[in-house]
């Protein structure tokens, strides 16, 4: 059996930084978001304001995580090149959710942390 545990503090991620109650500012660049690991809180409502400062759309998209973890049946808003989008994160369980870009998903993907 493998897999990775992620342990960490309370108030902390396993990096040992804070893990943000508040919103969360991503960039996306050159085809590529300039963080591809996010820490948020368990159990509390973040927003995700994504700035695309590249010439081509973008989307943030939290597509997997553990169960009873769905996808939503929305698509994303999408960031036109040059805007500003806030997602709105629901209050999760704790656990490693993956998110991605859409559009753009073998080059633009991170994992969020959930403490």
């Amino acid at each position: 059996m493998t897999g990775k545990a992620t342990v960490a503090a309370p108030g902390t991620s396993a990096a040992g930084g804070p893990v943000s109650k508040g919103p969360i500012t991503l960039g996306a660049a050159n085809t590529a978001f300039a963080k591809s690991q996010l820490d948020i809180a368990a159990n509390t409502h973040t927003k995700v304001i994504l700035k695309n400062g590249d010439s081509v759309p973008h989307n943030f998209d939290i597509v997997s995580g553990p169960p009873p973890y769905k996808k939503p049946d929305t698509q994303p808003t999408i960031a036109q090149a040059g805007a500003s989008v806030t997602y709105d994160v629901p209050g999760l369980p704790a656990g490693q959710y993956d998110f991605q870009c859409d559009i753009h998903p073998n080059s633009m993907k991170g994992v969020l942390t959930v403490h």
